[in-house]
């Protein structure tokens, strides 16, 4: 008698890529591949949170009710009304893995690397071995490609003490692969120098390489009406088969960003809610799994706090909301799906628990106060040298919404709500990542 084996939840996998326009797709590679199906509109991996399934796609399926001189009410099969495709998707805080979802819910970036000391001067690509100088602390790698007319299983392979710690996946392509090509990595030459070895060819390609300690992402809300937009690949459920589930045209609402000083881990975690056009099963994408191999997670994050460029040190925990408010809307496009996105209002809403010791924070909120707070959680690791991955909340113009308070573990505690109003400069946000996501 044959057996039916159940499917286990750690096949269930996420990636993401931004859309050029709404359900508009045109990812074949990962983000860090620019030149040949990457690039900015590449599929970048999500570290969904374990035993999570993101997307529940719905069906209205409509029983006729009808008239047919029986006691049933529904004699007809069903018929298949509007989709559909909700879902949410819940992860730890991977600074490069969450700058996408940062675009998504806000709308607009700008990007700023900051350049390291490796570089190698353009060479032909069956040429390239050694650089010219070596990164002197733990630099991502960038690889541009120009004057190629065709490329054959290519790939450039980056090596550490006679280990190949990377690979950049070229590819193959009857054109040119001229574009950007990033390590996900980062890696430092001053002690065990870094080299590389090619496979395959790139027609009358030259490789150049340069060196960046790190990426400044700064978010802001978009002042377009429309939405940026992405396809998710949801792997691992048994509805698809031996397929993945692709969500086109899906959107980010918004995001709610979690961190408690008082939990041993001091971890922060992210939930968002999406919502997306109905899915098509296709052949499954390639997991790379770089939550673990590359960004790791990051623990005992600490958050610091200011009010008007002085130290507000009173903060247990808050819960942030960053709120776009993307929306999926339909008009007559001859199928039962969203056609197209648009952004609503945006709106930052934040609930902090803090350890008062005078009647500050009561004060400002009885005469509606503004104040200009800028919250910063710091990782305990160098993104590279002495330098912490960071990312700053900068709420301009802040008021105290709601004050509540309470006794906890024989402390004074209060409940403070943060709404946050528009600034000229910065909106009702700006957000600052510091990383190693330069797209």
């Amino acid at each position: 008698m044959a057996v039916t084996v159940p499917i286990p939840s750690w096949k269930i996998y996420g990636r993401i890529a931004q859309e050029s326009a709404f359900n508009t797709n045109v990812a074949t590679a990962d983000w860090n591949i620019g030149g040949n199906g990457g690039g900015v509109y590449g599929w970048r991996d999500l570290p969904v949170s374990v035993d999570t399934v993101m997307m529940q796609p719905t069906v209205n399926n409509i029983f006729p009710a009808v008239s047919a001189g029986k006691r049933g009410i529904n004699q007809s099969p069903p018929v298949a009304g509007a989709y559909s495709s909700p879902g949410s998707i819940p992860m730890m805080y991977y600074p490069e893995l969450i700058d996408p979802l940062f675009q998504l819910v806000m709308g607009s970036s700008a990007r700023t690397p900051t350049a390291g000391s490796a570089a190698l001067a353009a060479t032909a690509f069956a040429s390239v071995a050694t650089l010219d100088t070596q990164p002197d602390g733990t630099e991502q790698l960038k690889f541009v490609i120009a004057s190629s007319t065709a490329a054959s299983a290519a790939s450039i392979d980056i090596i550490q003490s006679a280990v190949t710690v990377e690979t950049i996946t070229i590819g193959t392509s009857a054109s040119s692969v001229d574009g950007d090509y990033y390590s996900k990595g980062a890696y430092d030459g001053s002690s065990n120098a870094i080299t590389f070895s090619v496979s395959g060819t790139v027609t009358a390609g030259t490789v150049a390489i340069s060196g960046i300690d790190l990426n400044t992402n700064v978010h802001t809300f978009s002042t377009t009406p429309t939405a940026v937009t992405a396809k998710l690949e949801e792997g691992g459920l048994p509805k698809y088969g031996t397929n993945s589930g692709y969500y086109n045209g899906l959107v980010v609402p918004s995001m709610e960003i979690t961190f408690d000083r008082t939990a041993a881990d001091g971890m922060v975690t992210v939930t968002c809610p999406v919502d997306s056009r109905f899915p098509a099963a296709a052949a499954a994408g390639t997991f790379a799994d770089d939550a673990n191999l590359y960004y790791k997670a990051r623990a005992g994050w600490s958050a610091s706090f200011t009010k008007g460029g002085a130290a507000f040190d009173k903060v247990q925990s808050f819960t942030m909301n960053i709120m776009g408010n993307a929306q999926l809307f339909s008009v007559s496009t001859g199928d039962q799906q969203p056609g197209g996105a648009v952004y609503q209002g945006s709106e930052v809403t934040m609930q902090m628990a803090i350890l008062e010791e005078d009647n500050t924070e009561w004060a400002a909120f009885t005469a509606n106060t503004v104040g200009d707070y800028h919250m910063v959680l710091t990782s305990p690791d160098y993104i590279v040298d002495t330098t912490y991955w960071t990312t700053t909340f900068e709420f301009t113009k802040a008021y105290i919404e709601t004050h509540e308070s309470s006794v906890n573990d024989g402390l004074v505690r209060s409940d403070i709500g943060f709404r946050t109003i528009e600034d000229t400069s910065d909106g009702a946000l700006k957000v600052t990542n510091v990383c190693r996501m330069p797209i």
